[in-house]
């Protein structure tokens, strides 16, 4: 059974392949944002199968250990319509449209911090959505090539 450290290797080495798909064509404040939250946050995904089901055993995979916990995660980040795919695209819309107003400002208008914060949490969303369901993927891959694999459900 693949123990934390494993699980923390891969979902690290995973998160940081989909924050670089995520930071192409952002600025580098918005790149550098994206990739660093994916990674924190595919780590943490791929310790939450083991937060919500303890491996106290090597029976303790049950329906947060499933393929339909990693069916279901990978069709909502992959969906082509509808869900958070859709919210995904609103947020990074309303993350180029704020980098906009921002710009648009003087270098000194007080306003200017307040959207770029603003724009950086649109960016940790997607950032963080897609990291944290990479990972716990990542982990129930991981357990899934051991000679006890994974539940259906």
């Amino acid at each position: 059974m693949p123990n934390a450290t494993t699980h923390r290797a891969h979902s690290t080495v995973a998160g940081a392949a989909v924050g670089l798909y995520l930071a192409r064509d952002q600025a580098p404040d918005g790149a550098l944002a994206r990739l660093l939250v994916a990674v924190v946050a595919a780590q943490f995904g791929g310790a939450l199968p083991d937060i919500l089901e303890p491996g106290l055993h090597s029976w303790h995979r049950q329906t947060a250990h499933s393929l339909a916990a990693g069916g279901g995660l990978t069709w909502l980040g992959l969906a082509p319509t509808g869900g958070l795919r859709e919210k995904l695209g609103q947020w990074d819309l309303s993350a180029r449209q704020l980098r906009g107003r921002r710009l648009a400002l003087p270098p000194e208008h007080a306003d200017r911090p307040k959207l770029w914060l603003q724009e950086l949490a649109y960016h940790a969303l997607i950032a963080g959505s897609y990291g944290l369901a990479v990972g716990y993927v990542t982990h129930l891959a991981a357990d899934a090539g051991t000679p006890r694999g994974l539940p259906l459900l």
